[in-house]
């Protein structure tokens, strides 16, 4: 997952600020109290002016954004974000409803995306069923006919314009991000209905696959994004309490439906994600509890049988693409 410049700066910085603390041969050292803390569903609102962030750490935004003038490094990221920004804004708004296939349910409102390492069999006349090429991926999964490329270009944009917001304090970033988040999840007419039920398919085998739940992590952006451009005030509250539902269905769905079920039982790095997803959207929409559950069973559920001694996990290696599975678990 590509994320902008700025965010880069922003993870590196807060590793190193964690970093610099821990000195060769002493012991790591006890929690920051002097830092503040991500507050269960309310996450850093308290400390970072409202804005209701999980990922993004005020104390290290706020440095960076006072450093702007004396630090060449963050200056050329600014000047990158900015440059982003309005490439943005000229960008047409996204929505499912504007891709060239049907899903089987008849609704353009149902995202719809197609496995990357499935392909046409060239030996059949209408290419049906596909046929597995792994490590080989699919063009055509990026294409108008389906949703991926637009929640990819929605997520990313939300991102860059949230960010582009908080550091230049420019309104007009922060209403084209609610202008994204609205046509995206809330609109009538636009909107994504909350489901997967047809996510990474496979043309002439399978409608909709668990797999498919792992096109929304790109959806953690989206979070953090509200969170940033809260005090521009360009989502309602009502806005807000609809896109905090929306996050609660779609987690309803994650947690209920054959293919979400099947994902939470995979034993590979889509079971990572489906936790990294189900803990963040589970905070967003006010269930702390489900989130502390997810998160304490996490070492036992996941860690646990898919990491060797030595780090290593068997399922990704055994991948054609090892090193690139290994990372992104």
């Amino acid at each position: 997952m590509r994320r902008t410049l700025l965010s880069l700066t922003v993870l590196f910085a807060a590793f190193a600020s964690q970093a610099a603390a821990i000195q060769p041969g002493k012991a790591s050292p006890g929690p920051d109290t002097k830092r503040p803390s991500c507050l269960g569903a309310e996450g850093y609102s308290s400390a970072f002016g409202g804005r209701r962030t999980f990922f993004l750490p005020p104390d290290v935004m706020e440095r960076l954004k006072s450093s702007r003038g004396t630090d060449a490094r963050v200056s050329a990221a600014y000047d990158a974000l900015m440059a982003k920004a309005e490439a943005a804004m000229k960008r047409t708004l996204y929505t499912v409803v504007d891709k060239r296939t049907v899903p089987p349910s008849g609704d353009r409102h149902d995202y719809l995306s197609v496995g990357p390492y499935w392909w046409p069999d060239p030996s059949k006349p209408n290419g049906l069923p596909f046929i597995r090429r792994d490590g080989e991926i699919n063009p055509d999964r990026s294409t108008d006919k389906y949703d991926l490329s637009d929640l990819e270009g929605m997520s990313k944009d939300v991102e860059t314009l949230s960010l582009a917001y908080y550091f230049s304090e420019n309104p007009r970033f922060a209403g084209r991000a609610a202008s994204l988040v609205r046509t995206w999840f809330l609109d009538p007419r636009t909107r994504m209905n909350p489901n997967m039920n047809y996510g990474q398919a496979v043309p002439g085998r399978e409608e909709g696959r668990a797999e498919g739940v792992i096109d929304t992590t790109r959806l953690q952006r989206v979070i953090d994004g509200v969170g940033l451009i809260a005090p521009a005030g360009k989502l309602t509250a009502a806005e807000q309490t609809g896109l905090e539902k929306w996050f609660g269905d779609y987690l309803e769905w994650m947690r209920t439906s054959k293919n979400g079920r099947a994902e939470d039982a995979a034993k590979n790095n889509h079971a990572i994600w489906f936790d990294a997803q189900a803990t963040q959207f589970a905070l967003f929409a006010r269930r702390p509890d489900l989130a502390k559950a997810v998160a304490e069973a996490f070492p036992k559920r996941r860690i646990a049988p898919q990491f060797q001694p030595d780090g290593s996990l068997p399922l990704e290696i055994a991948r054609t693409r090892s090193f690139h599975y290994s990372v992104y678990a």
